[in-house]
């Protein structure tokens, strides 16, 4: 935000400039009357991060009678959580960054499809997920989650909640590491 403004207010100071200069002109030549029409635009700005950090990445490890991640498994945008039968799991927040007064898109392309998958039991073991963005829930279609919203955001970005449901576990699921990895996005389209 602060590199827009640092742009804007320079942009702004060029124009004085050139328009003090065409006054100076003007004048040593007569007494003719200019007329100097200014207009500047501040550039549309879209921005989403996971929590505080400067990624737009979540990695999903969901631990079905598993041990504990290991240390492999880790970084700032690891969410680790036991799965269990239909419930919410709480990821964290997305801070927002919007000067966009129409309708924006959040999107989380999903690596798996919106399935958390074991690697181990590639063949056997997928659990479907969906988000819940903002207490919407959104479904993936075509690799990626989609959520619309409206509305600038205040200076320094707005947070988003979100949080991931499964649904009831099918009883056969082999024990393991159920994991996806979500890149997210953001557009005015």
């Amino acid at each position: 935000m602060a590199k827009v403004t640092k742009l804007f207010l320079w942009a702004l100071t060029s124009l004085f400039c050139m328009a003090a200069a065409a006054a100076g002109a003007q004048k040593a030549q007569g007494n003719s009357t200019i007329i100097l029409n200014i207009q500047g635009s501040v550039p549309t700005l879209l921005e989403v991060k996971v929590g505080h950090s400067n990624t737009n990445t979540m990695k999903l490890i969901g631990l079905l009678n598993a041990p504990e991640a290991s240390q492999g498994d880790s970084g700032a945008n690891l969410r680790t959580f036991p799965l269990g039968a239909a419930e919410r799991i709480d990821l964290g927040e997305l801070r927002v960054y919007a000067n966009v007064k129409g309708t924006y898109y959040i999107r989380a392309r999903s690596a798996n499809g919106g399935f958390l998958k074991d690697p181990e039991h590639a063949a056997s073991g997928s659990i479907p997920y969906t988000l819940v963005i903002d207490g919407k829930i959104v479904y993936c279609e075509n690799l990626e989650f989609r959520f619309a919203t409206t509305g600038r955001t205040k200076q320094g970005g707005s947070i988003i909640a979100v949080a991931l449901e499964v649904g009831t576990l099918r009883n056969d699921l082999p024990r393991g590491k159920y994991s996806d990895q979500l890149v997210f996005s953001i557009s005015s389209y």
